[in-house]
């Protein structure tokens, strides 16, 4: 079967959106590049809202993701004395601070522990971009374009996300809930405030391995500038490689491995897993539910599997995506084929044709996507200009795993998808927590459309870590508090820990598929990703046939 049909007119309208392409290909979607030299601008937010009481603080936060609504209540004021191990605690705070009974947040299944202070000498200055009375934390602004949903629109012809942006809602997103993190989390004395500068560097340069000279005079610039304590940007390794040599805490580097992180130590953290879970999960979830087993959808059903696999060329995704198969072939089910594909304005649309042909002449039954989130996009597309009809394994990382990107698959493959999600069940577009959250601050304004759970977690891991760490901020204080945390509950985006020298959020995952009848709770579109109702914590996938129902 051979793919003929040209490109030309993608790859100028896949150019014209550069810019923000490459924020979709960088897999988080949390930032958009900038021009290689871009204008110096430096805007620093003075957020209105103070830190909160040493008793516990306001705890006006959202009840419940699936109204949106807020409500205020008490976290427990009390004067201490909880301890581990009592009903409501899950850890304990640093030196200085003492427990509170229940959590910060109330309803809220993230929150950490309450916290009070008694006030008095916070220590002052304790670290770099720390002072008495405010917490540094820096957004390298990516620049235009800011509008995903028109862009993802002229792409593939569909807008299932809806709304628009600009850049006063991206960067208002981060500041108001900034205010909601200062209002109701303990930072002892201090509050969060956010710094807003133009870099030199390319997020799109950076996830391709490149661009580290300007990588590294922005995190210069970062830590002796802005004096960043932390850093909010959508991180690639490289750029996060050069944060945390300057003392910068990252919060969420895009899948770099778990040593990556640990070699990192204390400056890395992140709730996007690292590639090494996903790959530990992916490799469980074959060889216990596919490998032996046959085909269960798709023009090869009942027959027996011949897997291939896509991933990145990029050298850090390269690295992730051998290790997969080198994990494969040692539990003997090697893959039966594998293709890597570039990155890049061009690579994306171009080689999705020939892998597809490739595959289909080879007869692969089984496509394993460790791929960006369009990838899947054009390679669909162009299985069914060929007449292939493979089953398509969700490796859940990319944002493939959310119902608005199925949405934009070719129906006639996407129904044969299923595999693994390590986040929570969907949640409707505007009633969830961040939205709630951001509402509470600012109730005449709307938020980010896309980005503001993205941005409400990032910043949740920060305000975890300052809460924790106690009055003594440093990053070392940082992170044995993010060590000692774990969540009360399994939330939005499923199990979160970081103990056992963990750097990454996720704990578990859940089994997935594509159901095109069924109507999605995020936008209301025809197309959603169901699940069993149940979450297997890493290693404790069930042994067997997936327990799916696919669409023939």
């Amino acid at each position: 079967m051979s793919l003929l049909h040209g490109r030309g007119s993608e790859n100028r309208l896949l150019r014209g959106y550069g810019p923000l392409l490459c924020m979709l290909v960088a897999f988080l979607l949390m930032a958009i590049t900038v021009p290689t030299v871009a204008p110096e601008e430096r805007v620093t937010t003075e957020t209105s809202s103070g830190a909160a009481a040493s008793t516990g603080g306001t705890t006006n936060a959202p009840s419940a993701a699936a109204t949106g609504s807020t409500t205020a209540g008490a976290a427990g004021g009390g004067t201490g004395g909880a301890t581990a191990g009592t009903p409501g605690q899950v850890g304990t705070p640093g030196a200085g601070a003492s427990a509170c009974p229940g959590l910060q947040i109330q309803h809220d299944p993230y929150s950490p522990p309450c916290a009070t202070w008694a006030g008095g000498n916070n220590g002052g200055a304790t670290s770099q971009g720390v002072t008495a009375s405010t917490i540094n934390i820096v957004l390298r602004d990516p620049g235009p374009p800011y509008d995903i949903g028109s862009v993802i629109a002229k792409l593939t012809g569909k807008n299932p996300i809806g709304g628009s942006t600009t850049r006063d809602d991206y960067i208002r997103t981060y500041e108001t809930l900034i205010k909601y993190f200062n209002k109701n989390f303990q930072l002892y004395g201090r509050k969060m405030q956010l710094t807003v500068f133009r870099g030199k560097g390319t997020l799109f340069d950076e996830i391709l391995g490149g661009g580290q000279a300007n990588a590294n005079a922005d995190a210069i610039k970062e830590a002796q500038q802005e004096h960043a304590f932390a850093d909010v940007s959508a991180e690639a390794p490289v750029f996060a490689d050069a944060l945390q040599k300057q003392h910068v805490i990252v919060t969420d580097p895009i899948y770099p491995s778990h040593s990556w992180f640990a070699d990192r130590s204390p400056y890395a953290f992140g709730l996007l897993p690292d590639c090494t879970k996903i790959i530990n999960y992916i490799v469980e979830f074959v060889n216990k539910e596919l490998a032996g087993r046959p085909v269960l959808a798709g023009e090869y059903k009942g027959k027996p599997r011949k897997i291939g696999l896509v991933y990145p060329s990029s050298p850090i995704y390269q690295e992730c995506g051998d290790q997969a198969r080198s994990a494969l072939a040692r539990a003997g089910h090697p893959v039966a084929d594998y293709k890597l594909y570039t990155l890049s304005l061009d690579g994306i649309p171009n080689d999705a044709g020939p892998i597809t042909s490739q595959f289909a002449n080879e007869g692969i039954t089984t496509v394993l996507l460790g791929t960006d989130p369009l990838m899947p996009y054009f390679m669909t597309t162009d299985a069914t200009q060929s007449g292939w009809y493979p089953e398509w394994i969700n490796v859940g990382i990319a944002y493939m795993d959310a119902d608005w990107a199925g949405q934009l698959y070719d129906a006639a493959q996407w129904k044969h998808s299923f595999g693994v999600s390590l986040t929570g069940t969907p949640q409707p577009a505007r009633s969830t927590y961040g939205y709630a959250a951001y509402q509470s601050i600012d109730p005449g304004t709307s938020p980010d459309p896309l980005l503001v759970d993205a941005i409400y977690y990032q910043l949740y891991l920060v305000a975890t870590g300052i809460q924790m760490a106690g009055p003594n901020l440093t990053p070392q204080n940082f992170a044995d508090g993010l060590h000692r945390y774990k969540a009360p509950a399994v939330g939005p985006q499923g199990n979160w820990a970081f103990t056992n020298n963990d750097f990454t959020a996720p704990q578990d995952g859940r089994i997935i598929w594509w159901d095109p009848n069924a109507t999605s709770v995020y936008n209301g579109a025809k197309g959603a990703y169901r699940d069993t109702g149940k979450r297997f914590p890493f290693g404790s996938l069930p042994t067997g046939s997936p327990p799916v129902s696919l669409t023939q």
